[in-house]
């Protein structure tokens, strides 16, 4: 094969990295390409639809190949069955039993990911998703819930599930733009997936909780990553209240709170 390649006649086609870098190195002299870029191609020319696309990615994922798999194919791997849930438990209940969504899923968020990577990879995600109003929020949090599901079950994190939970929004909120829909979109996605997890035992301290938490890893963020140029989360995230209510008044007193907190430590 490398000395095909080496004639320069021919593109490479292939879905393992390995094998392309051993055939022809790690600059990639040669073009090349893979199943991906055959369906993108396919769906290019009206050949096939992107939920055609997101059929063949579940494939190959529950093939072991690994793929990068955009907000967009994510999406559309999603189940009609969403449609008719009536909570959002119960739509995430239909991803997981989904044959499409659920291969993609547990690719890209598999226990073999390290913890950090499939951090990035929602965060990645969630930004996509949430500026894009045409995605129902509902859908949203089903899909981020299943990965909150998934997220629980690891021990290789020190943080408790509902902190974990709250750092991919603050993270997600620093990539988007700061304004009031963008902000109570991802409000309402956070205490849906609080409320899907908590199930019959919701109550109305936990969704405080789950407030106080957000106000104080934002903080812990602003303090202590973000960009100095960047405006802080905990400002555009205290835009998804209203001021003066309790609830803006409890996430700005534990994001007060955090800040006092690290300043002294």
């Amino acid at each position: 094969m490398k000395a095909i390649v080496e004639r320069g006649q021919y593109a490479l086609y292939s879905d393992d990295g390995f094998f392309s870098i051993y055939v022809d190195g790690a600059e990639g002299r040669t073009e090349r390409f893979c199943t991906l870029d055959l369906l993108y191609a396919a769906m290019d020319r009206g050949l096939i639809t992107l939920r055609e696309v997101a059929e063949k990615v579940g494939l190959l994922l529950s093939w072991n190949v690994r793929l990068a798999v955009t907000p967009e194919v994510l999406f559309a791997s999603l189940p009609a069955a969403l449609l008719s849930a009536k909570s959002v438990s119960q739509a995430a209940d239909a991803i997981q039993r989904d044959t499409i969504c659920s291969p993609i899923l547990e690719g890209i968020w598999s226990v073999r990911q390290k913890y950090q990577q499939i951090h990035d990879s929602i965060v990645h995600m969630m930004g996509t998703l949430i500026k894009d109003e045409r995605n129902v929020e509902r859908s949203i949090a089903a899909l981020l819930c299943v990965w909150f599901w998934k997220a629980k079950l690891r021990t290789d994190v020190g943080a408790p599930p509902l902190y974990r939970l709250a750092l991919v929004f603050v993270h997600a909120c620093e990539r988007l733009e700061a304004n009031d829909a963008m902000a109570r979109r991802l409000r309402n996605v956070y205490l849906a997936i609080v409320e899907a997890d908590r199930g019959a035992l919701m109550e109305e301290r936990d969704e405080q909780e789950a407030i106080e938490i957000l106000g104080r890893r934002a903080a812990e963020f602003d303090f202590r990553e973000k960009p100095p140029e960047s405006r802080p989360t905990g400002e555009k995230l205290a835009l998804a209240w209203s001021e003066n209510t309790a609830d803006h008044e409890r996430f700005i007193r534990a994001y007060t709170s955090a800040s006092v907190e690290i300043k002294r430590s």
